[in-house]
């Protein structure tokens, strides 16, 4: 029987080892001419290495456990061009292992979610990538559908567009991830002009969301039917709703909100800064909303939001308005100038030494709000979240 073990465990042993082997590395356009050729060339394990330059490709179908990146890995070293003929990515049940690295998405125009790139019931990893110009009836940059763990790291979602909901980023029934990326001039006709979520426990790690636009509620993020959504160290600001909610809409959902800024955006209807309808559970920590105009800065419809260690203040309708008013000067909130760096939609929400968001500042001993202390630092340039979260 030991005999048979072994040999059964070597002959395992060599069908391994000669999967591995069978990895290959499919060079773009060198061994097939299209992107799309080289992907349908690959089997799970191998690497489809495309050269710089601009490829006009539509409806790309990502293989499960492929990698596909650019010569560089910098995202202006390749860019996919739709070209408005369709999408340009797709993905359906994609497992772990699939990585996309360092391309420029453009291009796409799609009467479904996800002009940019359409994602279903998948996970793996899209890095050092700008998704921009595309367009369509919902989630223009990017869709994540049903069961969707994708993450997203160090991306760029910009100027893309939503006739519905979703200008940016939608996510449906999913859970992806979110870290160092930047959501920015996105638009929306409806809500949800930078991100819309529903049912969707999403998270966000030291992100930016700015200047996105929406005709409905949340100009940055909408998120909406029992989304669970987690964010830490996000900056939302410059953003416009139409509606209410200018940097976030909250409605029947629990997100929570942790070292947050939300500062500089606006909404025609309540809640500049944020407006909330039945998120009583929804928690924010240790962040600050401020200065955002037309509208008061927080409103409620419903049970508010539980506020501990935040800002709230400079907002043109007013601050600790009721329904949230008794929690001004309880669990460390406090009303006071944060001390910012800059104004005036730049980003620069770091602080000043003397900021009473400062960790000395203020009575929770914490730092509050997305951004540290030191003036010297510019708002715009990239820092990883490993090394920010430290400070909190």
């Amino acid at each position: 029987m030991r005999t048979l073990v072994t040999s059964l465990f070597c002959l395992a042993l060599l069908a391994g080892t000669a999967v591995g082997a069978s990895a290959a590395t499919i060079e773009v356009p060198g061994d097939q001419p299209t992107i799309a050729a080289g992907l349908a060339a690959a089997t799970a394990g191998d690497t489809v290495l495309v050269a710089c330059g601009i490829y006009y490709e539509h409806s790309i179908a990502l293989k499960s456990g492929v990698v596909l990146i650019s010569a560089t890995g910098g995202a202006y070293c390749a860019v996919i061009d739709a070209g408005g003929l369709g999408r340009v990515l797709t993905g359906t049940s994609l497992d772990s292992q699939t990585l996309v690295k360092g391309f420029t998405i453009r291009g796409g125009d799609y009467a479904a979610p996800g002009a940019g790139i359409y994602l279903e019931n998948s996970s793996g990893v899209f890095e050092n990538c700008i998704i921009t110009d595309n367009e369509s009836v919902e989630g223009g940059g990017v869709a994540c559908i049903t069961d969707c763990t994708t993450i997203f790291e160090r991306c760029t979602i910009t100027w893309n567009r939503s006739n519905g909901d979703g200008g940016g980023m939608t996510f449906s029934l999913s859970t992806p991830q979110l870290v160092d990326c930047m959501i920015g001039r996105n638009q929306a006709a409806g809500k949800g002009g930078g991100i819309n979520a529903i049912e969707s426990g999403f998270s966000a790690q030291h992100c930016d969301v700015f200047e996105n636009s929406a005709g409905g509620v949340g100009g940055g993020i909408a998120i909406n039917s029992a989304a669970a959504a987690t964010l830490d160290l996000v900056t939302v600001y410059g953003n416009h709703s139409a509606s209410s909610g200018g940097g976030l809409a909250i409605d029947s959902s629990s997100p929570a909100f942790t070292g947050c800024t939300i500062a500089e955006n606006s909404a025609m209807g309540g809640g500049s800064g944020l407006n909330a309808v039945n998120a009583g559970s929804a928690t924010f920590a240790q962040s600050i909303i401020a200065s955002n105009t037309i509208s008061v800065g927080v409103s409620v419809t419903g049970t508010p939001p539980a506020f501990s260690c935040c800002d709230i203040v400079g907002n043109t309708g007013g601050d600790w308005v009721a329904p949230i008013d008794v929690q001004l000067g309880v669990n460390g909130n406090f009303r006071d100038n944060p001390e910012f760096c800059g104004i005036g939609s730049s980003g620069n929400y770091f602080l000043q030494n003397d900021s009473p968001c400062s960790p000395g500042g203020n009575s929770c001993g914490v730092l509050v709000g997305s951004r540290i202390v030191d003036c010297g630092l510019i708002a715009v340039e990239p820092t990883s979240w490993s090394t920010v979260k430290t400070f909190y």
